[in-house]
């Protein structure tokens, strides 16, 4: 589960709403991330039946072995090939990576061609991962200039990773997550240039390997940057709450 579906700006919530396949809607920036960890496990080698040992191994991902995962899994190519109506489109494209839809908390995989896939579909049971903020115990600083709109914004958060490849593949990480933001001047015609960074470091938490329970992921780094030219005033967080 989430750690929250809180909105955060009700009178753009039907216009955030996106399918599954869509790119998300820029009311705010949808940062390129990059993701990398590790994961433990253990192994368990038997000898003649008689002597069983135990091992600790470590494996490493990041952004492209997440999605090799993926297409890898019987499950994904069946959503993909559900979505784009074609066996041969149940692979991700080379070249392709994340995104971070900061408004559903979701992640989407896409590329500069177009290609988009949500891998947190709300009208599916089958959910490949998300990318969670707190808003409950989010804290900020901001400065704002109301005459012309700009300013920035900084937040402390509590974060949730979440992957789940279907195929015996998970990580779920819980931790910290800054947010920083720019807000550029209002450009006369109602919009302005919003850029957003992000820096998540979840700690070691739950993970499977290869359907092996017995796994525990550490080191997983989450950042990324990217703007968005959006409606003026659609500030998330303090900005909005505070004005």
């Amino acid at each position: 589960m989430k750690l929250t579906q809180t909105l955060l700006c009700a009178g753009i919530a039907g216009a955030m709403a996106f399918a599954a396949g869509k790119a998300p809607a820029q009311y705010l920036p949808s940062p390129k991330i990059n993701i990398s960890g590790t994961i433990t496990y253990t192994t368990v080698i038997t000898t003649n039946g008689a002597v069983a040992k135990g091992t600790l191994k470590t494996v490493s991902f990041n952004t492209k072995s997440l999605i090799d995962l993926l297409n890898a899994s019987p499950t994904f190519k069946s959503a993909l090939t559900n979505q784009f109506g074609s066996v041969s489109s149940n692979q991700v494209p080379a070249a392709s990576y994340f995104i971070y839809d900061i408004y559903d908390e979701e992640l989407i995989i896409t590329n500069k061609n177009g290609f988009a896939f949500n891998l947190y579909d709300n009208l599916s049971v089958v959910n490949f991962g998300f990318l969670d903020i707190n808003n409950n115990v989010l804290i900020g600083s901001f400065s704002i200039n109301t005459n012309t709109s700009a300013g920035s914004e900084s937040d402390v958060t509590g974060v949730e990773f979440y992957f789940n490849d279907r195929n015996g593949n998970i990580v779920d990480n819980f931790g910290n997550g800054t947010l920083k933001w720019s807000f550029g001047k209002e450009d006369g015609s109602g919009n302005q240039k919003v850029s957003l960074s992000v820096k998540m470091v979840p700690t070691g938490s739950e993970a499977e390997v290869n359907g092996n329970s017995d796994a525990f992921s550490q080191k997983t780094s989450i950042s990324g940057s990217g703007s968005a030219t959006v409606p003026a005033l659609n500030h998330p967080f303090y900005v909005w709450w505070f004005l």
